[in-house]
């Protein structure tokens, strides 16, 4: 009993790991003591040098264990992972966050040289990888694929760049000096180790974030800084090196931030000069296949979310719970648009799109999903951000006002944790137009709420949004991305009757459409303002 105690509080003090219940103590205990088939002590012993040598200034030294002690790790949560349920899942996202040793390596880093960022951006690619993998491999169990760093980088192509996001607290001997220091860890194609590219920090990047959407990214207030703030020692890097085109993948605060959306020079944004995509983790480079998306589409929007009897207010906004009046036509012109390109299209509106209706595409989800409604985020009840974040569907402002509903009508409030449940794996991509629908929980591997909901769910691609989203301008914004998807699909379709290899670029062409629309937007005379365009990404 002493060795398992002595084991623990080891545990808790090294990894940083609050744990949450005796099942998850146990848990942890048990798969610790087996990893990499060495004994404890063996794994103590290297934790507790490293421990010893950063505050000594001995920064070479904690980077000489530093690959021993990430791999030690990765194979830790790995054992441990398939016996967790999914709430101790979410706790070991402590993990990264508050390890001292992982500090440690990123402030050596830091102070000494980037040697070790092969590693760093290898455990990455592990940590995001098995806790967004989708609920059908969970069902199945499958094992996680081992992705490095230099699997992205062979699928890079000549003037590409692939960017992993991360943050770290800088030590100096046994002192921070920097509490969460924002880093990039850029590959190119001929790159021979990851480039360690230091930023700003997390306390810079919120007080940011305060500042409103129109001005944040106006270049005649604050967005020209902001981009400066973010990404002018990479893009120095990235043109110095003749890129082209990006592939990023954000962490923490920056999962808040539409960094493509920033303006370049005072006529463009980001997007205009880099082709650039978001990703969960650059990882999605290497399961990137030939795809070829079905022509089916289930388009949500003009819902009834009150009884007859009750004043339907009209809502300018997609956050309060109102009619939608510029819903209906956004859908309309939707459904032409993809009726046109010969697509098969079922529009649910009204009292018919429930929240029974979505459930019941489980298993047989069409390729494009699209939910033109009032979203939601951080609604106060009880449960974690997977239930406090969500879509109001047919119904859903009487059951957020406590009132009745129709028998045998669930409650109309679609819950980020009721949507991981389902398989949505046949939709290629999922238009979330309403508001805050990437916003939730932001932790190291990402948001967690409707952007994990999704992927876990399987869904390739998703469009969401930011913040409060006008809805009049939504309707035109969504008309605008879909005319340019199409399009690129349609194009991209003729090429690949004659190249098979361009099918794979069917999954990078949202992104483009995405820069489309909000170039379309920017030149519109009443939508203009970065806040009518800005707020929209696309992930994956």
């Amino acid at each position: 009993m002493k060795r398992i105690l002595v084991i623990l509080l080891f545990i808790v003090s090294v990894f940083g790991v609050c744990a949450q219940t005796n099942s998850l103590e146990d848990k942890l205990v048990n798969a610790f003591l087996y990893v990499d088939g060495r004994t404890f002590e063996e794994n103590q012993r290297a934790n507790n040098y490293i421990a010893d040598q950063f505050p000594k200034g001995n920064y070479s030294e904690v980077l000489r264990f530093a690959k021993s002690y990430l791999q030690s790790r990765t194979r830790m949560i790995e054992q441990m992972f398939s016996i967790l349920s999914e709430q101790e899942r979410a706790d070991l996202t402590i993990l990264v966050e508050k390890d001292l040793i992982f500090h440690y390596i990123l402030s050596s880093a830091y102070l000494e040289d980037h040697s070790v960022m092969g590693d760093v951006y290898d455990y990455l690619l592990f940590v995001k990888q098995l806790l967004l993998r989708t609920t059908q491999q969970r069902k199945h169990a499958l094992s996680p694929d081992h992705v490095t760093w230099r699997d992205v980088q062979k699928k890079l192509g000549n003037g590409e760049a692939a960017i992993e996001f991360v943050s770290f607290n800088v030590f100096e001997g046994a002192k921070i000096k920097a509490l969460y220091k924002y880093a990039a860890l850029v590959i190119t194609q001929d790159s021979q180790s990851p480039v360690f590219i230091p930023i700003t920090t997390e306390q810079n990047l919120t007080l940011w974030l305060q500042k409103h959407p129109s001005d944040l990214y106006a270049v005649d207030k604050y967005g020209a800084a902001l981009c400066q703030v973010i990404l002018f020692k990479i893009l120095f890097y990235l043109e110095s090196q003749d890129i082209t085109t990006i592939y990023f993948a954000p962490w923490g605060v920056l999962n808040q931030i539409a960094i493509e959306a920033l303006p370049y020079d005072r006529e463009s944004t980001v997007s205009y000069h880099y082709n650039i995509t978001r990703l969960s983790s650059t990882r999605e480079l290497v399961n990137k296949h030939n795809h070829y998306p079905a022509k089916s589409a289930t388009l949500y929007g003009d819902l009834f979310y009150r009884a007859s009897a009750e004043t339907m207010q009209q809502a300018t906004t997609r956050s309060s719970v109102g009619t939608l009046p510029y819903s209906k036509q956004e859908i309309n012109e939707i459904s032409l648009l993809l009726s046109g390109m010969q697509y098969q299209v079922k529009t649910l509106s009204q009292k018919q799109g429930t929240e029974a209706s979505f459930k019941s595409l489980s298993g047989k989800s069409p390729s494009i999903l699209h939910l033109s409604t009032h979203g939601f985020v951080n609604r106060p009840i009880e449960g974690n951000a997977m239930q406090r974040s969500g879509l109001i569907m047919a119904y859903g402002a009487r059951a957020w006002e406590g009132k009745a509903i129709p028998k045998d009508t669930e409650d109309g409030i679609l819950t980020a944790a009721e949507i991981a449940t389902l398989d949505l794996s046949g939709a290629d991509i999922v238009v979330l137009s309403a508001c805050n629908t990437a916003l939730g929980e932001v932790t190291t591997e990402g948001v967690w709420g409707l952007q994990r909901a999704f992927k876990q769910a399987g869904a390739q691609t998703i469009v969401m949004s930011l913040w409060q989203v006008d809805d009049e301008a939504t309707a035109v914004f969504m008309q605008y991305f879909y005319e340019a998807l199409l399009k690129g699909r349609q194009t991209l379709a003729k090429a690949v009757s004659i190249d098979e290899e361009m099918a794979e670029h069917i999954f990078d062409y949202p992104h483009s459409a995405l820069a489309t629309a909000q170039r379309r937007m920017r030149q519109h005379p009443k939508y203009s303002a970065p806040y009518y365009w800005a707020g929209f990404i696309v992930i994956d």
